[in-house]
């Protein structure tokens, strides 16, 4: 499998729960694009862009319970939503039988490496000057799309 995102060290948040699921969804994101650009069975595109949607909603729902405290929580929130919507529309435009472009690797290697090292560096930083993270036995293990972790 190629992988065209590749966890680096300065990606890290500084929150062991959410850099873990960071490289879970590089590995998700990885395996879907692998799976497409190989034109892999139709079967298998599809259950990688389903794990793919998934996660992301999984991982999403996460990093929301932790970010609340955030003043700006709504921008970030909004941040996920568009990309919830992306990742919808091409699973969706998939489904439809619509051929996915090379933009798709674009949308989202793109969204991905900004919203990890500008947004979530970002928003977790201030968290945790402002002493704003709860413990992570606080943090539900299982959000509202469950995963296969």
């Amino acid at each position: 499998m190629r992988e065209y995102i590749l966890w680096q060290d300065d990606f890290s948040v500084g929150v062991g729960i959410i850099d873990a699921q960071h490289q879970k969804l590089l590995q998700v994101i990885n395996t879907f694009l692998s799976n497409l650009e190989e034109e892999a069975a139709r079967e298998a595109v599809e259950l990688s862009l389903e794990e793919m949607v998934r996660y992301t909603e999984y991982h999403f729902y996460t990093e929301q319970l932790l970010l609340e405290p955030h003043p700006d929580f709504l921008s970030h929130l909004n941040q996920h939503w568009q990309l919830i919507k992306k990742t919808k529309r091409i699973q969706q435009d998939f489904l439809d039988g619509k051929i996915l472009t090379s933009e798709v690797f674009d949308i989202l290697i793109s969204w991905l490496k900004e919203h990890i090292l500008g947004t979530d560096q970002v928003f977790f930083t201030y968290l945790r000057t402002h002493d704003l993270l709860p413990a992570t036995a606080e943090i539900p293990a299982v959000g509202p799309a469950r995963s296969r972790e």
